[in-house]
């Protein structure tokens, strides 16, 4: 029943806290975290090269998440609850697709993943990316479903967060839409698709000069 599922999803939801705050504090710094969790602001980030290897919101998030401080541990902590967060949109997603076997599985694939674990320990914008993507599916698989206008903008709004939290996200989000596009008949939701992404796009847009 929903109790088994409720608990279930915590199952989950605790082995994923679990695994990415085992030993979170005491890794060794990773390449370009010194360069995400120094980020002081736009300025900063439209200033130096290496910056901009990398689109500007995680930084700015884990900055607010440290309270300006440089914290690579808080910076860690904010990617850690994005992989727990992307555990739990995982579980969602499987219950739709295979019922409450599909979302333990899909849960506990994403929950124990090496790469999905590396990822989340990281002060750096890969496990955001992963949320915003699965995020951006989810919403899209929604507004293709009900054609509600609150779905298409909340797709848009995901896949700007998932472009600037890493510009690796446009590829997973470009081919996902372009599925849905050839799968469905629905000349709305077709539509619907080119100018939601489109409009995303647009937004993100601003990065292209720097």
């Amino acid at each position: 029943g929903k109790v088994g599922e409720v608990v279930e999803l915590l199952g989950a939801i605790g082995t994923a806290l679990l695994g990415r705050h085992y030993e979170l504090d005491v890794r060794a710094l990773d390449n370009d975290e010194p360069v995400t969790v120094g980020f002081s602001g736009l300025d900063d980030w439209a200033s130096y090269d290496d910056a901009r290897l990398h689109p500007p919101l995680p930084g700015l998030i884990m900055r607010l998440w440290t309270h300006g401080e440089i914290d690579p541990s808080g910076g860690r902590a904010v990617s850690a609850l994005a992989g727990v967060a992307t555990v739990a949109l995982a579980f969602a997603l499987g219950r739709r697709v295979g019922g409450r076997f599909g979302a333990w599985i899909a849960a506990l694939l994403v929950a124990l993943s090496p790469i999905a674990l590396h990822v989340s320990q990281l002060a750096r914008g890969y496990a955001l990316l992963a949320f915003g993507v699965l995020l951006a599916h989810t919403c899209l698989t929604r507004a293709l479903e009900s054609g509600r206008e609150r779905w298409w903008l909340a797709y848009s709004a995901a896949v700007v967060f998932a472009a600037l939290s890493e510009y690796g996200a446009i590829a997973p989000i470009a081919a996902d839409a372009l599925l849905a596009a050839l799968l469905t008949r629905d000349r709305a939701a077709r539509i619907g698709v080119a100018t939601s992404l489109g409009a995303a796009v647009a937004t993100v847009g601003f990065v292209v000069p720097f």
